[in-house]
Parts: C-alpha cells; sequence; structure tokens
C-alpha cells in the first residue's frame, strides 16, 4: 500500500534499461483533477502486481549494502539518539512489509531499546511477519493507527499522496509524536494539485500537497522544521512520467525529505 511509481531498489536497474520498461501506457500521470472523487481507482495495493514487487523488495533488503542509500536512513541518527537511555517507538505509516526497519536494522546501535509499529493492509503485514520472523526481527503490524500510543517519530514514505486530507490523519494521535519524518514526499508551490497515477496498468490518486499550507500546518501543530530539502533522485525519476509543464506550473522541487521537531513549551 502507499508506495510511489517505483521504489529506489530498481532506480539504477531502470537507468540501466533506459526506462525501456516503461515505455508503455501502463506507467505514468495525467491531470490535474478538480477534485480526488473525480479519480477512478483501483486496489493497487493488495493486487497481485504489488504483492509480487513487494516480495522482491524484501528479497533485496537483506542484500543491500552499507553504502547503499535508502530512504530511511536519515531516520538512524534520531533513532540512536532517542534510544540511548530509553525505548524509542516508530509509527511507520503505510510502511507496507516493514522494510525501511529491515534496511537499516543493521545500523541501530540500541536495536533492544527500538519498537517498530507498522500501520498497512494486512496483506502486505503478512509478508513483512513471515520475513521478520525468518530473519529473526521484532517488528509490529497494524492495520489501524496506534491512537493511544505515545509515538517518538511517525515516519512516512511517499505515503501522503495517496491521502486526500493528512490533517485527518494526525487529529487520529492522541499524543503528537517528537519527530514527524516525511521522505518522498510530493508537494506543489502554491496550490494542491490531484492527478492520476498509473502503475503497471491499474490507478490511484496522487496528491502534490501545498507545501506551504503543510508546512503552516505542522507549525500549528506546535512544530519546528529542522530539516527540509528537495528529494532530487525522487524529482529526477518522476519527471520523465509527469506532463511536459508540470514543473513550471507547481515547481521543480516537487519532492522532498522534511523532518518536524515538537517545540518543547
Amino acid at each position: 500500500m502507499m508506495k510511489a511509481l517505483l521504489p529506489p531498489i530498481l532506480f539504477k536497474t531502470i537507468k540501466s534499461l533506459k526506462l525501456k520498461f516503461f515505455n508503455s501506457n501502463k506507467y505514468g500521470f495525467s491531470g490535474p483533477y478538480a477534485l480526488s472523487s473525480n479519480v477512478d481507482c483501483d486496489d493497487i495495493w493488495t493486487s497481485n502486481y504489488w504483492i509480487k514487487l513487494s516480495k522482491s523488495k524484501l528479497a533485496n533488503s537483506s542484500k543491500k549494502s552499507p553504502n547503499g542509500r535508502t530512504n530511511s536512513q536519515i531516520l538512524i541518527t534520531l533513532i540512536n539518539d532517542i534510544s540511548i537511555n530509553r525505548v524509542c517507538e516508530i509509527l511507520d505509516w503505510g510502511g507496507g512489509t516493514g522494510d525501511a526497519y529491515f534496511n537499516i536494522q543493521h545500523f541501530i546501535t540500541n536495536k533492544q531499546n527500538v519498537v517498530w509499529n507498522v500501520v498497512d493492509n494486512a496483506l502486505l503485514s503478512k509478508l513483512g511477519q513471515e520475513y521478520a520472523k525468518n530473519k529473526n526481527l521484532k517488528i509490529f503490524f497494524s492495520e489501524n493507527i496506534l491512537k493511544e500510543k505515545k509515538i517518538d517519530i511517525f515516519y512516512c514514505n511517499t505515503s501522503f499522496q495517496y491521502i486526500d486530507d493528512y490533517k485527518i490523519l494526525f487529529d487520529q494521535l492522541t499524543i503528537k509524536p517528537k519527530f514527524v519524518v516525511l521522505t518522498r514526499l510530493l508537494v506543489a508551490r502554491k496550490e494542491k494539485v490531484v492527478m492520476k497515477q498509473k502503475v503497471n496498468g491499474l490507478n490511484t490518486i496522487c496528491i502534490f500537497h501545498d507545501l506551504s499550507i503543510l508546512r503552516n500546518f505542522f507549525k500549528i501543530q506546535g512544530y519546528e522544521i529542522i530539516y527540509d530539502l528537495p528529494n532530487f533522485e525522487e524529482v529526477n525519476f518522476l519527471f520523465q512520467f509527469l506532463p511536459k509543464d508540470f514543473s513550471s506550473k507547481y515547481g521543480a522541487s516537487f519532492s522532498r525529505d522534511i523532518i518536524f521537531k515538537k517545540q518543547t513549551s
């Protein structure tokens, strides 16, 4: 559930093939649309294609070299700092099989103090549970957000674009997390842009959220930005599938990695 057009593990392969695999009508973007409800959506995240792709990602998660970049690496320093003397709770919303944790768990210094919680659909959770069991790794899965749990880090990689209103999501968190980490976040300048995204011939909404409104929302919630940079790898990749005038209309840095920190009173 809730991933971007293609996982990073396939990026190098795509470049070497010069995107021949994607020269079809199975992948791409169209729009914009006035409303999310105007986009006819398929059930991509439980489809056979997505399950097969998720299995492939799990198989590759244990093969990544220490120098290989993953989007979850941005979490390592935060987790290691928090978990020095106490338990660090992570909520990985839309985390699929939990591969974000599997990719970085070798670099977590106090793994016994880390509790990784994934919220996603049951099919992907089952794949993650089986993988974790075989690797003797501790990870928890749920289909519903953990409303009452005290979370240190709320992590979301390429999932915000598949929800129409992220404010409703955060309203569900009774205890606000200390950090909010958003990677490969899709944004637009000055306005919210609703697109239709095609993944292997299946359709879903893909929302480029208004960056100014998003920043202001977290400011009102009591957060400050401690990290905010474009994700150029994602920008360069998706640029090939978006309408030609997209970046000129809505901004060239339409994918970003942002970390918000809750201010202490």
